[in-house]
């Protein structure tokens, strides 16, 4: 049965081509059966909600993941592609998930998994880091019958040294009683400017008395947004999760104040003095204040990851300390040390243990089914820079069709996954 399964070369991170690639090792792996204990557990672990009795018949979707990296461990497949000398590397993980669906796979029946893996071959553009791949496709049925589904795993063993680091964390302001309104208007998505109550001077940044007569009484206007650029400066040092390099501007708002901010959604080098521009904000998290941010106006610029938050679904946060990582990844059945032990994610270059994929795909899942939900078709969930223990995932979503979801997770240091899924026989979308 492994023999008729065919990985798909646009699989390939680093491929647009189409067509199969070789198959250089396969195995069949009898699973056994998937029972209402094993979903409850692994719901457990990720904390997830389930719906029993809509969930309790079948095998859900994001499972099955799970069951490929399963397979992989008890067929003993890795060792065999990637060999036993782990010298001058870092311990396999998954990197990217495509899943194809066809029939449900019935909750306690058996379940037979069929690999099917490529060549092994040097990878250099994967966000977590060079070092050599491999890709699986996983036939997973039910009954050893027809596949029900394949599960496509790229499996990437990086080289040893430091793992890329996720960003610093943005400057937070100093926020204290004169200026305490403005950042509050901030995380509500409006710029207030502070007006006196005597003259009606406009001033910013605030102050506890105004400039022009002197008087401390003093109330707020909601600014346009709008503005023209009155200076600028192009910085090519770091700074959170804004590409290098970025732009510095000081925006004239058209109601006649200046206030400094970063220029966005445009080539540094197409920026200009004189320039119209409009505010857009960033998201707060649970370690970061929103911030106000100016693009171009009436553009459709693209927008850096701080900015690209998804429209019509509303986000989720999801708290991940160490315990809970090391629990979905055993619940998810991926035994790399990497999820589960600190020791050996610092041997590899990581600062703390890192949240496993299939467990991310999960997450992805669960989010979705709040929003629509319809039978899964296809989902594919593809690794960024590592998301670390001991912080919070915050998961946003948009409908770029009608049956067709783009889902985001990212973390306030810049760890994060990008997941797409397409739902059939949807009971909201139809």
């Amino acid at each position: 049965m492994a023999e008729e399964l065919t990985l798909n070369d646009s699989s390939r991170p680093d491929s647009g081509g189409d067509g199969a690639a070789p198959v250089t090792g396969s195995v069949v792996v009898d699973m056994g059966p998937v029972t209402a204990f094993d979903i409850a557990r692994w719901s457990a672990a990720l904390g997830l909600a389930l719906d029993p009795s809509r969930d309790g018949m079948a095998v859900p979707a994001a499972f099955l993941p799970a069951l490929a990296c399963a397979a992989c461990e008890q067929g003993g497949l890795l060792p065999r592609l990637f060999g036993a000398d782990g010298e001058g590397v870092a311990p396999p993980q998954v990197v990217r998930i495509r899943t194809h669906l066809s029939d449900e796979i019935a909750v306690g029946r058996p379940v037979r998994v069929s690999l099917a893996a490529g060549p092994v071959e040097d990878y250099e553009k994967s966000a977590v880091g060079a070092g050599r791949a491999v890709r699986i496709a996983a036939g997973i049925s039910g009954d050893g019958g027809a596949s029900s589904s394949i599960v496509e795993l790229t499996i990437l063993q990086r080289n040893a040294g430091p793992a890329p680091a996720g960003r610093t964390r943005w400057p937070q302001p100093l926020v204290a009683n004169d200026n305490r309104f403005w950042w509050d208007g901030v995380d509500r998505g409006v710029l207030l400017i502070q007006r006196c109550k005597e003259c009606g001077t406009l001033r910013h940044p605030p102050g506890p008395s105004c400039p022009a007569c002197g008087s401390l009484s003093w109330d707020t206007v909601t600014a346009s947004g709008r503005g023209t650029v009155h200076s600028f400066t192009i910085n090519h040092s770091r700074l959170g999760d804004l590409p290098s390099p970025y732009v510095v501007g000081l925006i004239a708002l058209d109601e006649g104040v200046r206030i400094v901010s970063n220029i966005v959604g445009i080539d540094p080098a197409d920026v200009r003095i004189g320039m119209e521009v409009e505010v857009r904000f960033r998201p707060a998290n649970s370690l970061e204040r929103a911030m106000p941010l100016f693009v171009p106006a009436g553009g459709d610029g693209i927008l850096p990851a701080c900015l690209r938050t998804g429209t019509g679904l509303e986000p989720v946060d999801i708290e991940l300390p160490a315990a809970r990582i090391a629990g979905a990844a055993v619940a998810s059945n991926n035994l790399s040390p990497l999820h589960r032990d600190p020791a050996a994610a610092r041997a590899a270059g990581y600062a703390a243990t890192v949240l496993d994929l299939a467990s991310a795909a999960a997450f992805a899942h669960d989010y979705l089914r709040r929003h629509d939900p319809g039978r899964i078709e296809t989902f594919e969930v593809a690794a960024g820079r590592p998301v670390l223990a001991d912080t919070v995932l915050t998961i946003r979503g948009s409908r770029s069709g009608a049956h067709d979801f783009a889902i985001t997770a990212s973390t306030p240091l810049g760890g994060g996954f990008d997941a797409q899924f397409s739902i059939r026989d949807s009971e909201t979308s139809k």
